[in-house]
C-alpha cells in the first residue's frame, strides 16, 4: 500500500503542476477529472485491508456529472481507440441521486470496462439514464448500458447477484461480483439481460436524492 501510494502522489503533484502552466481555456477539465480519479485509485489502496462501506461519504451527488467527467476521461481509451462506436442518451439537467461517489464511479467503470473489453471493432454502446422510475414505492434513477456483443452465458451473469471467488472467475466476472457487491452496500437494483451472439444490457436503478422535489420523482 505504502509502495502504491508513492507514485500516485508524484504523478498528482505534477499534474498540479502542469495546470498552473496551461492556459485557462486548455485541458484543465480533463486534468480536474484525472486528478480526482488519482484520489479515488488512493482510497481504494488505502482501503484494501478493509471494507469500504456505503455509510462513507454518502451524500447527494449529480449522476449526469460524474458520468460526463468519465465520458471526458474514458470514453475515447475504453472505446474510441479501439474502434467501438459509443451513442449516449443523459439529460442536460442535474439529476441528484444519493450514492457514495467512489462507489459510483467504480460500479460505472466496472460496467464500461466490462462492455469494452467483450466488443470489437465496429460494434456499438449505449450509455443512458433515465428519471421517474418507481419501483415498490420508491423513486430510482435507471443508469443503462447496452452493446450488440458476443453476449454472456447465464453463469456469468450470475456473478452480479452472487459473487465467485476471483480464483474461480474470469475477468469479466471480476469485474460483474464488483458492480454487484457495491450495489448491494449502496441499494441499488440491477437487472442483467443477455443473449449469446446477440448483445446484454445491464440496467442500474440508483435510488434518487430523497430531498428531490416531489414533482420531479412521480
Amino acid at each position: 500500500m505504502h509502495e502504491a501510494g508513492n507514485p500516485l502522489g508524484i504523478i498528482k503533484s505534477y499534474l498540479s503542476i502542469l495546470e498552473r502552466k496551461l492556459p485557462e481555456d486548455g485541458v484543465r477539465q480533463e486534468l480536474a477529472v484525472l486528478t480526482e480519479e488519482i484520489d479515488r485509485v488512493a482510497n481504494i489502496v488505502g482501503h484494501m485491508t478493509q471494507s469500504i462501506k456505503s455509510t462513507q461519504d454518502t451524500r447527494s451527488i449529480d449522476l449526469v456529472s460524474v458520468l460526463n467527467d468519465f465520458l471526458l476521461l474514458y470514453a475515447d481509451t475504453l472505446f474510441g481507440a479501439r474502434g467501438i462506436r459509443i451513442e449516449t442518451a443523459l439529460p442536460k439537467l442535474e439529476l441528484p441521486v444519493r450514492i457514495n461517489r467512489d462507489n459510483l464511479k467504480q460500479i460505472v467503470l466496472n460496467l464500461w470496462k466490462n462492455a469494452s473489453e467483450a466488443l470489437v471493432e465496429g460494434k456499438l454502446v449505449k450509455i443512458s439514464v433515465s428519471d421517474n422510475i418507481i419501483h415498490d414505492g420508491a423513486s430510482y434513477v435507471q443508469l443503462r448500458v447496452d452493446d450488440n456483443g458476443p453476449g454472456m452465458s447465464e453463469e456469468t451473469m450470475q456473478a452480479i447477484y452472487r459473487p465467485k471467488p476471483i480464483s474461480d472467475t474470469s475477468q469479466r466476472g471480476i469485474g460483474l461480483s464488483v458492480i454487484g457487491s457495491l450495489a448491494r452496500q449502496e441499494g441499488i437494483l440491477i437487472t442483467c439481460r443477455s443473449q449469446i451472439g446477440v448483445g446484454t444490457s445491464i440496467a442500474l436503478l440508483i435510488p434518487k436524492n430523497r430531498s428531490a422535489t416531489p414533482g420531479n420523482s412521480a
